[in-house]
């Protein structure tokens, strides 16, 4: 990807597979990219990234298991995610987005309901 000045991010490496995100408008390129080297991969498309941030997260246990359990009862699958010191993201299919954010900030402050437009 780098050789095709792609920039990529939220990567998951494992033993048998990496996962990247990349913008949209890059995946016709990455596509070609992969088929060329004859990689075996699997694109998702329509994805959106939903990240929960704040100083408090750092030391505190049980907070991924709060996204996961809030999204899991809402149906919402978590595609990937990654963390840093102060904020967890979690990538999700874009027609989830609104439910994603309503009932992730139902369970973490409890008030305003979101409304996404395009």
């Amino acid at each position: 990807m780098a050789a095709q000045n792609l920039s990529i991010d939220f990567i998951n490496i494992s033993t048998d597979s990496v996962v990247f995100n990349l913008p949209q408008m890059d995946t016709w390129l990455a596509e070609k990219t992969l088929a060329t080297a004859h990689a075996n991969y699997r694109m998702v498309s329509d994805c959106a990234k939903v990240a929960i941030v704040g100083a408090g997260i750092t030391g505190t246990p049980g907070i991924t298991a709060r996204i996961v359990n809030t999204l899991a009862k809402h149906h919402i699958d978590i595609l990937q995610s990654t963390d840093s010191y102060t904020t967890i993201w979690v990538l999700i299919h874009k027609t989830d987005l609104t439910a994603a954010l309503n009932s992730l900030h139902d369970e973490f402050l409890q008030s305003h309901q979101f409304t996404l437009t395009q």
